[in-house]
């Protein structure tokens, strides 16, 4: 790399930490840095865009008792060429660098779980160019050369806790519905509304539901079935049904409730109806995730999961990808603006 490339990649290093801190996450680190940079440098190989995923340790290491396997090699960039972000990842910690491949995919509610339990920062760049940064709580993704951060379905638990502490009583039904929509539905960009009344089940709302296509009753509670829900719920309009132990009794349901017009003016068909039934049914428990995919927690007609659950950035940034390395002339001056990443948006 050039000297005059080399600053300007410098820069864009300096604007890209600026930016993630800009957006809320805290001391991204230099390893971290350096992972988004290699993500961001990826280019297409005849027309397909390599997936990529590494975990920074800030202490310890993985346990990978019962997920997989530790590879160990000196070349940090060809651990790069086997890590998917999927199975895979190229694990950084104060004590170097090694592979870890899992005996089966890792979903985003286990990488959350590690971010919590080990303080650990995971970077993914997924299919399509989506690149996200989970740590703590949140999940930071850079959606059209813009860091937007997104909370994890934890925080989604406790707001829903202090609207609706009845919910918390089946906790193991409320976490798998919220992980169902939070880290499975809408990363797919899958539009769905799901009811669950924890209180009496599907007993006595006859009248304030349209008819609905019964379907095997899966648990939400159980996460291994989460992509096959997500994929019978992306065929299908309406609402779904939950019974009073989270398990599916229907799908395709055309929600009725209070007309009121005030209350959902400005919402779209989706939020309109979910505002309408809970309204009607201050009991229930509705969750709607946007085609685009930010969630919302309906009760007693209100949204209760706060601002923070749409898809505004906190606050704006403009992280733009870093040139691969080239000793080519070029008129663009060092630091200047790069083309901007697109992904498609996340959670």
């Amino acid at each position: 790399m050039s000297a005059r490339h080399q600053v300007g990649a410098d820069l864009r290093r300096e604007r890209l930490v600026s930016d993630l801190e800009g957006a809320g996450f805290t001391a991204p680190g230099p390893e971290l840095v350096q992972e988004v940079v290699h993500a961001l440098e990826l280019r297409p190989h005849e027309g397909v865009l390599a997936t990529y995923g590494a975990i920074i340790l800030t202490r310890g290491e993985v346990d990978l008792t019962g997920w997989g396997t530790r590879v160990d090699f000196e070349d940090l960039d060809r651990l790069r060429e086997l890590a998917d972000g999927t199975t895979s990842f190229v694990v950084r910690s104060a004590d170097g660098w090694h592979l870890a491949v899992g005996e089966r995919p890792a979903r985003e509610t286990d990488l959350v779980a590690l971010c919590v339990e080990r303080d650990a920062r995971i970077l993914r760049l997924r299919p399509g160019g989506q690149l996200q940064v989970l740590g703590g709580e949140h999940v930071w993704v850079l959606e059209r050369a813009t860091w937007k951060r997104h909370p994890t379905s934890a925080v989604f638990v406790r707001r829903l806790a202090a609207r609706a502490p009845r919910a918390i009583e089946r906790d193991h039904v409320c976490r798998g519905l919220l992980d169902l929509a939070v880290h499975t539905l809408s990363p797919r960009r899958i539009g769905a509304t799901l009811v669950w009344l924890p209180d009496d089940g599907h007993v006595g709302i006859g009248g304030m539901l349209g008819h609905g296509g019964p379907v095997p009753p899966l648990p939400v509670a159980e996460r291994s079935v989460h992509h096959a829900i997500a994929n019978l719920l992306g065929q299908h309009d309406g609402a779904t049904l939950l019974s009073l132990d989270g398990r599916l009794v229907c799908t395709g349901v055309e929600l009725l409730g209070d007309p009121t017009p005030e209350i959902v003016r400005h919402l779209g068909m989706r939020h309109r109806s979910a505002a309408r039934f809970s309204r009607l049914r201050p009991e229930a428990i509705v969750v709607v995730v946007s085609e685009d995919g930010p969630v919302s927690i309906y009760v007693d007609g209100d949204d209760v999961t706060g601002p923070e659950a749409g898809s505004a950035p906190t606050p704006q940034s403009t992280s733009q990808p870093i040139d691969p390395p080239t000793d080519e002339p070029t008129d663009e001056p060092a630091g200047g603006t790069a083309t901007p990443s697109e992904g498609s948006a996340a959670h």
